[in-house]
């Protein structure tokens, strides 16, 4: 029998329930368990990504990242490492790795 969620626990998931990490700047790439993603990235400090590796989306014609072309579609961009976030900000997406070069952060899995 598959192991089946129940709605609310669905939402919870969705939104980064399932686990978080915390990540600090000129430390390895953090990469996603297999089958799960990074749905939220909250700057702790003032951060900056990696140009190449840094946020590398699940799929990069839906959401934006420092790796692949985009879509024009969906508006999915490519970023450059001199993009800063500041504090307090929180950013939303689906992302498989995260590697800042400036500044902490804390991503949250689904």
């Amino acid at each position: 029998m598959a192991n089946l969620m129940n709605p609310a626990h669905y939402n919870l998931a969705t939104m980064g329930q399932v686990g978080s990490v915390y990540h600090k700047y000129n430390g390895d790439p953090v990469v996603a368990p297999e089958g799960k993603v990074f749905v939220a990235i909250t700057m702790i400090t003032n951060a900056k990504f990696e140009s190449s590796g840094g946020l590398v989306a699940e799929d990069a014609t839906k959401c934006f990242g420092t790796s692949g072309t985009g879509s024009a579609t969906t508006g999915a961009t490519q970023l450059t490492d001199a993009l800063q976030f500041p504090a307090g900000v929180t950013i939303y997406g689906r992302w498989t790795q995260i590697d800042a070069n400036a500044g902490d952060i804390i991503a949250y899995l689904a």
